[in-house]
């Protein structure tokens, strides 16, 4: 389990004492030949070692090609990659409906504690029915929150079978954040750059409102690879429609392109023809006409609309 030199009986007065650099220790070399005080390299500090490759190994699920490790061709170094490329952030569920419970997969290890921006990925046994709590590696249940971690997630929103991911986060208070949970509207996997329909005015971590910005394509490189112009449409009050893509009801049009509001052409007709003699027509409700096109009361509000709800427009953005 990693020696620490320093403690060790077997290193006492063999070792360089801990400092900032080494907190365990370090080797140093005998004072003189054959002095006996220097760091020696015995079968616990060489188990050390191994052990530790070997636990890389193991987790990434590579066996050794029996050649030896170079700078081009490293199956350690490749251990590390498939570890940090996701294969340590997969865990297996245990738990029930609205209590999960996560541990370790075969071959690998768990994190020893909760860290801020600890990502977990998981495919549930059982869905949930509204409110619901993970307990990661024993280290005690932690609510799940949605987005902004005040709301819990609505039934449904963890589904059996469906890929599961959660963020830790201590703000506003330690709880699980569900990534993507399909009561935002924007379902399970959402893509970065795609709308997500959210409820709430408040912005999840990693998201951006759909608000006209310009973005940092450095801060959000693949958000820039979907809108290469580094800015986001503005669709702050705006309906969304289909892309006619060659059907001909809206044509001409390119995606994300804006459209002004209009009225379809259309006309109205009343005959107000009296025969040169001035009189009155009935149509509801009694108008003075004589052989002339009479204008119609202006009626309505600012805008032509139809009924609608409002929500807030945002993307993940890394």
């Amino acid at each position: 389990m990693a020696l620490n030199l320093s403690t060790n009986p077997a290193f006492t007065g063999r070792i360089t004492a801990p400092n900032a650099a080494y907190p365990q220790g370090s080797s140093k070399d005998e004072t003189s030949p054959g002095a006996g005080d220097g760091t020696q390299y015995i079968a616990q500090r060489a188990n050390d070692i191994f052990g530790m490759q070997q636990a890389l190994l193991r987790a990434a699920g590579i066996t050794p090609s029996e050649s030896a490790d170079t700078a081009l061709v490293s199956e350690y170094l490749q251990s590390i990659i498939e570890l940090a490329a996701g294969r340590a952030s997969w865990y297996d569920d245990s738990g029930a409906a609205d209590a999960y419970e996560l541990g370790a997969r075969t071959n690998q290890q768990t994190p020893a504690s909760l860290f801020d921006g600890l990502e977990l990925k998981f495919f549930p046994d059982n869905d949930n029915t509204g409110a619901s709590t993970i307990d990661a590696f024993g280290l005690g249940a932690v609510d799940v929150k949605l987005p902004g971690g005040s709301t819990d997630p609505a039934a449904l929103d963890i589904l059996a079978g469906v890929q599961t991911t959660v963020v830790y986060r201590i703000l506003p208070s330690a709880h699980f954040e569900l990534i993507n949970a399909p009561s935002l509207a924007g379902g399970v996997g959402a893509a970065i750059g795609d709308l997500i329909i959210s409820p709430s005015s408040v912005i999840p971590t990693d998201h951006l409102e759909f608000a006209g910005q310009a973005f940092n394509p450095v801060t959000f490189p693949d958000l820039s690879a979907v809108y290469p112009s580094n800015v986001l449409p503005d669709m702050r009050g705006e309906f969304i429609r289909g892309f006619d893509n060659g059907r001909g009801v809206d044509p001409a049009r390119v995606l994300l392109s804006a459209q002004a509001d209009e009225f379809e052409s259309h006309s109205h007709t009343i005959n107000t023809n009296t025969g040169g003699n001035p009189g009155t027509v009935s149509i509801g409700r009694n108008l003075n006409v004589d052989d002339s096109t009479k204008p119609t009361n202006s009626v309505g509000g600012s805008e032509t609309r139809p009924r609608n709800i409002a929500w807030s427009f945002i993307t993940r953005a890394k």
